[in-house]
């Protein structure tokens, strides 16, 4: 056990640490600090105070959004021992504390005991590479948010402006709709467009797939339309600046995705030895992972990301579809759901065990997750042993013992 364990409720511009020790089983001292290098100073300063000797020392900062990372990664740099304190854990163990009250003071307080008390592993330093490559498909994951509200606000203005704008040219989402409202928003605005210019923008757009037969059946739709002409002025100007964002975001979301590839790349993986999944969601469960010799086996690797399920059960009663644990990262659970359900649809060894499953009488949900089980847990072996996936391997089953002659 630590001799001093220091709990840090972080914040957007200042922290508040307090420092505990365990054999006295008293706070040893508190300090607010600032979110610049001298608030740092001053923060390193109060732990060289209360335990000159690094090693007696465990520093538990909350994994507050990403208002903790400048902090740790200052201390990772200055050799210091540090766990992340998760802040649901943190709040049901103040709350077995009997603290009602909550003020920047008690969680620092109550952050510093908990550590001491639940003694977790110091968190291990993530590579510069994975950290990075973390960022960026953080990133992409927040833009992809972003794109699929601004559709679902195009999508509702589209059916005041233009409603049968889907059914003449396409979905939204392409790139050759979202061409015709960034310029003419409106149905009324369509009907009136040049059409030498209105076939040029859409030939363009669709890369010559759509001809002027296509725009003869938009022009006529436009000008039969059924629009709401009462909202028409106020609802154009939604329509343009919502396809314009929509439009945007897909060029941010592309240059992201090269990015990400590239960084993928660059730390030596392949998306061709993984057995499902392209760069951008490998990156994600790699870089999410971290170093991977901190999992002993496939079975931690899982239990990181929460795919694993919460076993109800109290007296003679067991939930028998429990469900899946809400404890782990939702990155790489979103991921990995969407590679479960794109692996089933096409011929291989994932779709052949959802079949054998579904035909034992198996729910189809608890067979996607039994999928995405199997992907993770390989993606474990790849990653651990650094062998390319063989879609042939079979493990050796241990031979039963013959008795003696």
């Amino acid at each position: 056990m630590s001799h001093v364990t220091v709990g840090v409720d972080v914040g957007k511009g200042g922290h508040r640490a307090a420092a505990y020790g365990p054999a006295a089983d008293r706070v040893l001292g508190q300090l607010g600090f600032d979110v610049d290098r001298a608030g740092f100073a001053r923060f390193e300063a109060f732990l060289e105070r209360v335990a000159p000797d690094r090693g007696q020392l465990l520093v538990g900062p909350e994994a507050s959004g990403h208002y903790h990372r400048t902090l740790l990664g200052f201390l990772v740099e200055r050799g210091y021992r540090v766990v992340l304190v998760n802040p649901w854990q943190a709040t049901q163990f103040r709350r077995s504390q009997g603290k009602k009250a909550k003020t920047d003071r008690i969680d620092a307080r109550m952050l510093a005991r908990f550590v001491a008390v639940s003694a977790p592993e110091p968190a291990s330093p993530v590579p510069a590479g994975l950290e990075r490559l973390r960022e960026l498909t953080r990133f992409r994951a927040e833009l992809v948010a972003d794109r699929t509200a601004a559709l679902n606000r195009l999508h509702a203005a589209v059916d005041l402006a233009f409603p049968e704008l889907r059914s003449a040219l396409g979905a939204l989402a392409s790139r050759t709709v979202l061409a015709v409202p960034q310029s003419w928003p409106t149905a009324a605005a369509t009907a009136a467009a040049d059409r030498a210019e209105l076939e040029r923008r859409v030939a363009a757009a669709s890369q010559g797939q759509i001809g002027p037969a296509r725009v003869d059946a938009l022009v006529c739709a436009a000008r039969a339309s059924v629009a709401a002409r009462a909202v028409e002025p106020a609802v154009a100007v939604k329509v343009r600046l919502l396809a314009g964002r929509v439009a945007a975001l897909d060029g941010e979301i592309h240059e992201l995705e090269a990015a990400i590839a590239a960084g993928f790349a660059a730390l030596g993986f392949r998306a061709e030895d993984f057995p499902v999944g392209g760069p951008v969601s490998l990156a994600t469960i790699v870089s999410e992972a971290g170093d991977v010799g901190r999992y002993p086996s496939a079975k931690h690797f899982l239990s990181h990301f929460g795919w694993c399920p919460t076993d109800t059960q109290s007296g003679q009663y067991k939930d028998a579809h429990p469900r899946l644990s809400r404890a782990g990262n939702r990155y790489v659970r979103r991921v990995v759901w969407m590679l479960a359900v794109g692996s089933v649809r096409h011929p291989g060894p994932y779709r052949d065990y959802f079949l054998r499953r579904t035909l034992a009488g198996k729910n189809k949900m608890d067979s996607l997750v039994a999928v995405g089980r199997k992907i993770l847990a390989t993606t474990y072996a790849v990653l651990k042993t650094g062998r390319p996936y063989d879609p042939a391997y079979r493990p050796e089953r241990p031979r039963p013992r013959t008795a003696a002659a």
